[in-house]
């Protein structure tokens, strides 16, 4: 089948990033003595937003893999179709990330004395991200259906959700695992754990 010529490379790169993400967590970062501030070298990407860049680009690689199994996809259909889809990630992370933060300060507003505008005033900035997120499915779904047959397309639109949501369970499954094993961590030692992502 001529999806495999793409899925193995693929699922290659994407065991080389799991396992050089491995590698450097078993790694002891060297800690500065206390009260010294590290400086950063000029341009270089803070711990937290290097660690989320390569969850990233993992992934990106899952979905890539999983959508070259599922729309039977040869290599030069594969070319076309995943730049298109990598375009709009950046797009989504950052309204997704806003949406976030938002339902973070709408909960404190409504456990503490928030006022009525306040709260419709958050309310309101999250449907407008819902709809720009709305758009955007809209506009990425028409650039990747120019470059797709109308079966592949059609097939597209039911699997590219339910791949999403099943890559964002895995997410969450993981997120779970790591706050317990942090929540561990903190019970042995007695003290606050410091995450050092």
């Amino acid at each position: 089948m001529t999806y495999r010529v793409l899925a193995i490379p693929t699922l290659a790169v994407l065991f080389a990033c799991h396992s050089s993400a491995r590698a450097q967590s078993t790694m002891p970062a060297p800690t500065p003595p206390s009260g010294v501030r590290v400086a950063q070298a000029p341009g270089a990407t803070p711990p937290k937003a290097a660690k989320r860049k390569r969850l990233e680009g993992r992934i990106r690689a899952l979905r890539v893999w999983r959508l070259t199994a599922a729309l039977n996809l040869d290599e030069a259909t594969a070319t076309k179709l995943f730049p298109i889809l990598h375009r709009y990630d950046g797009k989504f992370s950052a309204l997704m990330r806003a949406n976030a933060k938002e339902r973070r300060q709408l909960r404190s507003l409504m456990g503490t004395s928030g006022t009525d505008a306040q709260i419709n005033a958050a309310i309101n900035r999250m449907i407008k991200r819902q709809q720009q997120m709305w758009q955007l499915t809209r506009q990425r779904f028409a650039a990747m259906r120019r470059v797709l047959s109308a079966k592949r397309a059609a097939k597209l639109l039911v699997v590219l959700p339910r791949i999403d949501r099943q890559i964002r369970q895995e997410i969450r499954k993981a997120m779970r695992k790591h706050r317990r094993n942090r929540m561990r961590r903190r019970r042995r030692t007695g003290g606050p754990y410091r995450d050092p992502f």
